[in-house]
């Protein structure tokens, strides 16, 4: 089950959602308002991205591009590499370019489903590789 945080700046906006074990290993899912703030929190040792293994967001703002690439999910023929069904996208570490954990950016799958083709062209610009 989800927890979806209160969205203030006061207040971490990341919360465990849920957590499982896999093998040895235990990952979390991660509901967020904001993407970014979720990197904020790994920047700041707070969170570690090998111990997620999927976050839930409203927005992925631009700020996360100095840590991660978002490989998007939603355009052609890129969601068969999905690994967990209804990830929008893929965040790879962009040290290393290693698959780090899966997204659901909300804000891009509502507007994919209102109008694929804007939303498509707009994933394009947004999360090209620089």
């Amino acid at each position: 089950m989800f927890s979806i945080c209160a969205p203030t700046p006061a207040q971490c906006q990341c919360r465990l959602a849920s957590s499982y074990t896999n093998g040895e290993r235990s990952k979390k899912n991660i509901a967020t308002n904001d993407f970014d703030s979720l990197v904020t929190d790994i920047e700041s040792d707070l969170k570690f991205p090998q111990h997620i293994n999927f976050v839930v967001c409203w927005k992925a703002s631009g700020a996360f591009k100095g840590r991660f690439y978002l490989n998007s999910l939603i355009v052609g023929e890129e969601g068969s590499a999905r690994i967990t069904y209804g990830s929008t996208h893929q965040a790879y570490s962009e040290s290393s370019n290693e698959l780090r954990f899966e997204v659901l950016v909300l804000q891009d799958l509502l507007n994919f489903l209102q109008d694929p083709v804007a939303e498509g062209a707009r994933q394009k610009l947004v999360y090209k590789d620089d």
